[in-house]
């Protein structure tokens, strides 16, 4: 062996020195070798060094997340890397499919990581699947209470607070049998009313009204009564006394709120409302 090719051997074997050091070395300079065995050394050396260096620029992206990097298909030290590269990017297809909701999507090719990942992708379907079925079954309350304020509120409105309150309490009417009871049905109604509408404003005798008719209905349902209907200025109630002495302290009553009335309506919208209510009673024995 001559000094050329020596040297040629030692620019070799430093490559192979870097190349297991990780670094990449200067390709082997052959221009000038004569077709040998050397030379051909020399040249599957600088492939060796072309693939490390391609490997090099594929690996080290990949190992920083980045899977968009191209590599030759014919680099064999490259291979291994390239189906991880493939399943990385297969991943974060899936990842996304979860993200938006489909938990069906399973992991099986990288042993306890996939263990781990597909236990989390179970974890979070359950707990979709409990939150969906917590929504349900709080929308639902949510549409029963206000079911049952919206029935609370009319029960108050038409019937006594103990009537209201009993049948709310029992879920239904007290009785829903047919049943002989004594009945008395009041009329309270104030006279003039259609002489006393020409004089006052429509938005001012709307607010008479409401406020008459509301004290009606507070006063009737203190003793117990069920207001039927309201007809303008005239409101029917319906109550079933024990005592005869009940319904006379109703009437009494409503007599007062009259004069109230009367001074109520003189004193917020100025208007002399001399009239006076009639409240009319009658009593018998109905089913």
């Amino acid at each position: 062996m001559d000094d050329r090719q020596q040297a040629c051997l030692d620019r070799i074997t430093e490559a192979v020195h870097y190349l297991l050091k990780g670094a990449i070395p200067d390709p082997i300079d052959i221009s000038d070798y004569p077709d040998d065995e050397i030379r051909q050394l020399s040249e599957k050396t600088n492939e060796l060094i072309e693939s490390f260096a391609a490997a090099r620029d594929f690996i080290i992206p990949l190992s920083q997340g980045i899977l968009e990097v191209e590599c030759s298909k014919k680099n064999l030290l490259t291979s291994p890397f390239k189906q991880l590269q493939a399943n990385l990017r297969h991943l974060t297809w899936q990842t996304q499919q979860i993200a938006k909701g489909d938990f069906s999507q399973r992991v099986d090719f990288m042993g306890e990581f996939s263990k781990a990942f597909n236990s989390m992708v179970a974890a979070l379907d359950r707990s979709r699947r409990e939150l969906k079925d917590l929504n349900a079954n709080l929308q639902r309350e949510v549409v029963s209470q206000a079911s049952a304020l919206e029935r609370a509120r009319l029960l108050q409105q038409y019937l006594p607070p103990e009537v209201a309150k009993k049948i709310l309490e029992e879920g239904r009417p007290t009785s829903l049998e047919q049943q002989r009871q004594r009945l008395t049905v009041f009329r309270v109604e104030l006279r003039g009313f259609a002489e006393l509408t020409k004089d006052v404003e429509p938005e001012d005798m709307a607010a008479m009204l409401n406020g008459y008719l509301s004290t009606v209905v507070d006063v009737a349902f203190a003793h117990g009564a069920t207001v039927d209907k309201f007809i303008q200025d005239e409101g029917v109630g319906l109550v079933s006394f024990p005592e005869k002495a009940d319904i006379l302290l109703l009437i009494l009553e409503l007599f007062q709120l009259l004069r109230i009335v009367t001074q109520y309506f003189a004193v917020d919208f100025f208007v002399v409302f001399s009239q006076q209510g009639r409240p009319g009673i009658n009593t018998a024995r109905c089913f």
